[in-house]
């Protein structure tokens, strides 16, 4: 209980920050490339097919989600990175333990990498979104390394497909696009 308490306050403090962070910033000009890449998925539009996008899946459709389910505003945009950065805090923490670092190191590099990433921008990025995915990606690869458990390999297998589909530059071809 008292590991999943820290783990889960750290969280929680990590992402109130990222909020706080995010409200009080310039990132977030209008029809910025987040915020217009957010409307046209919320609204159905296809990226590569309906308009141009060189921005990773996995940020358009984190961008277009966050509209789609809070509404089209900056808050949504900052609520669902201090919950994403919350998140990306407790697999930090879990990996670095279960990777063989001491709890309090675990802890304090999951700060330092949720702070120096995506709480530095206080809202959703794709850049940061990549940095913090690739940790977590190196920690759940050592981990599994330590002691291939199921539980490790699951873990390294949705740490790929989150890196997947933050990589930068990438173009999905779907039924009728031309190639």
């Amino acid at each position: 209980g008292v590991r999943w308490g820290a783990s889960l306050a750290g969280a929680g403090t990590i992402a109130w920050l990222s909020c706080a962070f995010g409200m009080r910033q310039f990132g977030g000009f209008d029809c910025s490339m987040l915020v217009d890449t957010a409307w046209r998925v919320a609204q159905g539009q296809r990226p590569y097919s309906d308009f141009a996008c060189t921005i990773p899946v996995g940020f358009y459709e984190a961008a277009g989600a966050a509209f789609r389910w809070l509404g089209a505003s900056w808050w949504s945009l900052v609520v669902s990175n201090a919950a994403l950065t919350g998140l990306a805090f407790v697999a930090i923490v879990e990996l670095g333990s279960a990777a063989g670092l001491a709890r309090c190191v675990a802890w304090m590099l999951a700060a330092a990498v949720t702070l120096v990433s995506m709480g530095q921008t206080g809202h959703l990025w794709h850049s940061t979104m990549t940095a913090t995915a690739g940790a977590v990606t190196v920690l759940a690869a050592v981990a599994l390394e330590r002691a291939p458990t199921r539980g490790r390999r699951v873990a390294f297998v949705l740490s790929l497909a989150s890196l997947a589909l933050l990589k930068p530059n990438t173009a999905v071809i779907g039924p009728g696009d031309a190639i």
